[in-house]
Protein backbone atom coordinates (compact mmCIF):
# COMPACT_ATOMS: atom_id res chain seq x y z
CA UNK A 1 0.00 0.00 0.00
CA UNK A 2 1.41 3.37 -0.92
CA UNK A 3 0.23 6.82 -0.07
CA UNK A 4 0.72 9.59 -2.57
CA UNK A 5 0.85 13.21 -1.53
CA UNK A 6 -0.50 15.77 -3.91
CA UNK A 7 1.14 19.14 -4.42
CA UNK A 8 -1.57 20.79 -2.30
CA UNK A 9 -1.27 18.42 0.65
CA UNK A 10 1.12 19.34 3.45
CA UNK A 11 4.35 17.39 3.68
CA UNK A 12 4.97 14.79 6.36
CA UNK A 13 7.20 17.15 8.32
CA UNK A 14 4.57 19.92 8.23
CA UNK A 15 1.81 17.66 9.53
CA UNK A 16 3.82 16.32 12.46
CA UNK A 17 5.74 19.43 13.36
CA UNK A 18 5.95 19.96 17.10
CA UNK A 19 4.28 23.02 18.45
CA UNK A 20 6.01 25.07 21.07
CA UNK A 21 3.99 25.24 24.27
CA UNK A 22 4.78 27.48 27.18
CA UNK A 23 2.94 28.59 30.26
CA UNK A 24 1.86 32.17 30.44
CA UNK A 25 3.98 34.47 32.50
CA UNK A 26 3.04 37.91 33.70
CA UNK A 27 4.76 40.59 31.71
CA UNK A 28 6.35 43.51 33.47
CA UNK A 29 5.98 46.74 31.56
CA UNK A 30 9.23 48.63 31.21
CA UNK A 31 7.53 51.97 31.76
CA UNK A 32 5.97 50.89 35.08
CA UNK A 33 7.34 52.46 38.20
CA UNK A 34 8.78 50.20 40.86
CA UNK A 35 5.78 50.84 43.12
CA UNK A 36 3.34 49.91 40.34
CA UNK A 37 5.31 46.76 39.55
CA UNK A 38 5.22 45.65 43.20
CA UNK A 39 1.51 46.41 43.51
CA UNK A 40 0.69 44.60 40.24
CA UNK A 41 2.56 41.48 41.33
CA UNK A 42 -0.07 40.73 43.97
CA UNK A 43 2.62 39.34 46.28
CA UNK A 44 3.28 42.48 48.29
CA UNK A 45 1.18 45.45 49.28
CA UNK A 46 3.06 48.72 49.61
CA UNK A 47 2.11 50.27 52.94
CA UNK A 48 4.56 53.15 52.91
CA UNK A 49 7.74 54.61 51.54
CA UNK A 50 10.41 57.04 52.58
CA UNK A 51 13.28 58.75 50.83
CA UNK A 52 16.50 60.12 52.23
CA UNK A 53 19.47 62.02 50.94
CA UNK A 54 22.75 62.79 52.63
CA UNK A 55 22.92 66.55 53.34
CA UNK A 56 26.27 66.19 55.14
CA UNK A 57 27.78 64.76 51.95
CA UNK A 58 26.19 66.65 49.04
CA UNK A 59 29.00 65.64 46.69
CA UNK A 60 27.79 62.03 46.71
CA UNK A 61 24.42 63.04 45.24
CA UNK A 62 22.94 59.75 46.46
CA UNK A 63 19.31 59.30 47.31
CA UNK A 64 18.19 56.37 49.43
CA UNK A 65 14.70 54.88 49.31
CA UNK A 66 12.86 52.53 51.67
CA UNK A 67 9.61 50.76 50.82
CA UNK A 68 7.55 49.16 53.55
CA UNK A 69 5.72 46.08 52.31
CA UNK A 70 3.18 43.59 53.65
CA UNK A 71 2.88 40.10 52.24
CA UNK A 72 -0.57 39.64 50.71
CA UNK A 73 -2.91 37.06 52.23
CA UNK A 74 -2.79 34.90 49.08
CA UNK A 75 0.95 34.40 49.52
CA UNK A 76 1.15 34.21 53.33
CA UNK A 77 1.58 30.42 53.20
CA UNK A 78 4.83 30.98 51.28
CA UNK A 79 6.47 33.10 53.98
CA UNK A 80 9.10 30.44 54.75
CA UNK A 81 10.12 30.05 51.12
CA UNK A 82 10.22 33.81 50.63
CA UNK A 83 12.45 34.25 53.68
CA UNK A 84 14.68 31.45 52.41
CA UNK A 85 15.04 33.07 49.00
CA UNK A 86 15.82 36.41 50.62
CA UNK A 87 18.50 34.85 52.83
CA UNK A 88 20.10 33.06 49.87
CA UNK A 89 21.51 36.39 48.81
CA UNK A 90 20.67 39.66 47.20
CA UNK A 91 22.48 41.81 44.69
CA UNK A 92 24.78 44.45 46.05
CA UNK A 93 22.73 47.60 46.55
CA UNK A 94 19.46 45.79 47.34
CA UNK A 95 18.39 45.03 50.90
CA UNK A 96 15.11 43.19 51.42
CA UNK A 97 14.51 42.33 55.07
CA UNK A 98 11.67 40.94 57.13
CA UNK A 99 10.90 42.74 60.40
CA UNK A 100 9.28 40.11 62.59
CA UNK A 101 8.23 42.59 65.29
CA UNK A 102 6.24 44.68 62.80
CA UNK A 103 5.32 41.77 60.48
CA UNK A 104 6.47 43.63 57.38
CA UNK A 105 9.22 43.68 54.80
CA UNK A 106 11.59 46.58 54.18
CA UNK A 107 13.09 47.10 50.74
CA UNK A 108 16.07 49.47 50.88
CA UNK A 109 18.05 50.72 47.90
CA UNK A 110 19.71 53.74 46.31
CA UNK A 111 17.71 55.36 43.54
CA UNK A 112 20.51 54.82 41.02
CA UNK A 113 20.13 51.03 41.66
CA UNK A 114 16.40 50.99 40.83
CA UNK A 115 16.88 48.89 37.67
CA UNK A 116 18.86 46.34 39.69
CA UNK A 117 16.01 46.23 42.22
CA UNK A 118 13.47 45.70 39.42
CA UNK A 119 15.46 42.79 37.98
CA UNK A 120 15.88 41.19 41.40
CA UNK A 121 12.18 41.53 42.22
CA UNK A 122 11.12 40.12 38.84
CA UNK A 123 13.16 36.97 39.55
CA UNK A 124 11.89 36.77 43.12
CA UNK A 125 8.27 37.22 42.02
CA UNK A 126 8.68 34.55 39.33
CA UNK A 127 10.03 32.06 41.88
CA UNK A 128 7.27 32.76 44.39
CA UNK A 129 4.52 32.68 41.75
CA UNK A 130 5.90 29.42 40.38
CA UNK A 131 5.87 27.88 43.84
CA UNK A 132 2.29 29.02 44.42
CA UNK A 133 1.24 27.54 41.08
CA UNK A 134 3.04 24.27 41.89
CA UNK A 135 1.30 24.00 45.26
CA UNK A 136 -2.08 24.67 43.66
CA UNK A 137 -1.54 21.96 41.03
CA UNK A 138 -0.19 19.52 43.62
CA UNK A 139 -3.20 20.12 45.87
CA UNK A 140 -5.52 19.38 42.94
CA UNK A 141 -3.59 16.20 42.03
CA UNK A 142 -3.86 14.98 45.63
CA UNK A 143 -7.62 15.66 45.65
CA UNK A 144 -8.10 13.75 42.40
CA UNK A 145 -6.00 10.85 43.70
CA UNK A 146 -8.04 10.67 46.92
CA UNK A 147 -11.29 10.71 44.94
CA UNK A 148 -9.96 7.96 42.66
CA UNK A 149 -9.02 5.80 45.66
CA UNK A 150 -12.46 6.26 47.23
CA UNK A 151 -14.13 5.35 43.95
CA UNK A 152 -11.84 2.35 43.50
CA UNK A 153 -12.64 1.16 47.04
CA UNK A 154 -16.37 1.56 46.40
CA UNK A 155 -16.17 -0.40 43.13
CA UNK A 156 -14.16 -3.15 44.80
CA UNK A 157 -16.77 -3.43 47.57
CA UNK A 158 -19.55 -3.61 44.97
CA UNK A 159 -17.67 -6.30 43.08
CA UNK A 160 -17.26 -8.47 46.18
CA UNK A 161 -20.78 -7.87 47.54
Amino acid sequence: MSVAFSKNSPSYSDVFAFQQVSKSSPSIAENQSLLEMIADSGIFQVIGSAGFDFPNFPETQKKFKVLYLNLSDDFSSLMGILNGLIHLGQPSGVVLQYEKELDRFNLKFYLHDEELVRNYLVKLFASISGEKRFRKVLRRVIEVEKARKVEEKFLYQELLA
